[in-house]
């Protein structure tokens, strides 16, 4: 039997509330091997004070994130690390966990289009590539469907309140805003707040990460992309057990984050449809998402006839009611594949549909992957 026992690290300025570290805990506790731990430094150690902790443990691998204190001395270490890219910080040399930010901006424009808006903006950091990633994704979706995005990067070590409020002063009302992170996003709700801006009613917002100690804490609440740190955590950590146990040599790899779905709140809890059958037809396909709508069942529920309300769709959103009906049921099929470890046939009785194979081609029409070649890809 073997009995070697690996010491694990854990390094993020907020120590467990660090985003890795419910999927890190959750590998730990199905492998036997892993001592897994963590420690939050004061803000007030020196790097050798912290530097100092960390050889106490003598660690066999580590995970990091790239914003800890002395993330230079942790890779100088003769132990195999992986790094969180989640700040402004380049890392060579080693495996990294990072964004695909240009999907996370993609998500939160067709999350505004999906609503009906058809003006647009971006509020992040000129200094930071993730912000800049996630705002050209949000441009090139929003492009996509015919409209424009307005940008606003502005330098993050010294944040202009005055010019971020101008910014917003000069957007039309019904504008849809994402923030390149939810502190942004907070940041947002204070000058629209000192500027007479109401949120949900003149822009509609929403942020990235969904920190619930940001997002439930703001007047009004803040609706947020949520990213899935979670099966990232538990790939980096398969990940490090690999180089650990000698199954795989160290080499420069990528794990990618990826989004789930934007949790909504009150910050963007308003529709900027100009037609109100619409708007009601999107709240009933939304509402009976896991159920097998037709387009004879929407147009019912708004007392039209089926020719009418798919003008109107194409009006509006510029695909028609089965279109949409595909594309919201599609998307909850995803967040079940990525959410869950349901079979496909429980999914797809989960989802109203006759069995695994109808929905499997339902799903690969759409995305051109079977459910379990988009859940596999996800997850590596």
């Amino acid at each position: 039997m073997n009995h070697t026992q690996y010491r694990v690290l854990y390094l993020h300025p907020t120590g467990w509330e660090g985003f890795l570290w419910k999927g890190l805990a959750e590998y730990a506790s199905t492998n036997d091997a892993w001592l897994l731990s963590t420690f939050k430094p004061f803000q007030q150690q020196s790097k050798n004070d912290v530097l100092k902790s960390i050889k106490e443990f003598q660690p066999n691998g580590i995970i990091a994130s790239a914003a800890f204190n002395a993330i230079e001395e942790v890779l100088q270490l003769d132990v195999p690390v992986i790094i969180h890219r989640d700040c402004n910080k380049e890392v060579d040399g080693c495996p990294v966990i990072l964004g695909n930010n240009s999907e996370i901006g993609s998500c939160g424009a067709e999350y505004f289009i999906n609503l009906g808006y058809k003006k647009f903006a971006f509020c992040g950091n000129s200094d930071s590539v993730i912000f800049q990633e996630r705002a050209q994704g949000f441009s090139r979706q929003i492009e996509k469907s015919g409209f424009n995005a307005e940008i606003f990067l502005g330098p993050r070590n010294n944040l202009d309140y005055s010019e971020l409020t101008s910014f917003l002063k000069s957007l039309s009302k019904f504008t849809g805003v994402m923030a390149g992170e939810d502190s942004i996003a907070a940041d947002i709700i204070s000058c629209c707040r000192e500027a007479n801006i109401s949120i949900p009613y003149e822009i509609c917002l929403i942020g990235v990460n969904n920190e619930e100690e940001i997002c439930e804490t703001q007047n009004p609440k803040l609706s947020s992309i949520s990213l899935d740190h979670y099966r990232s955590g538990i790939q980096a950590a398969e990940l490090l057990n690999r180089f650990l146990t000698g199954k795989e040599k160290i080499a420069e790899q990528e794990i990618h984050v990826y989004p789930i779905e934007v949790v909504q709140r009150r910050s963007s809890d308003s529709m900027a449809f100009e037609d109100i059958i619409v708007s009601e037809a999107v709240k009933f396909i939304k509402n009976n998402s896991t159920k097998n709508i037709q387009v004879i069942d929407v147009a019912d529920h708004v007392a039209i006839s089926r020719s009418m309300l798919n003008q109107k769709f194409r009006k509006e959103l510029d695909r028609s009611i089965a279109e949409y009906i595909r594309q919201v049921r599609t998307r909850e099929i995803a967040k079940l594949l990525l959410d869950t470890n349901l079979s496909i046939s429980q999914i797809a009785r989960l989802m109203n549909f006759n069995d695994s194979k109808h929905i499997s081609r339902y799903f690969k029409q759409a995305l051109s992957l079977t459910p379990l070649e988009y859940r596999k890809n996800r997850r590596i």
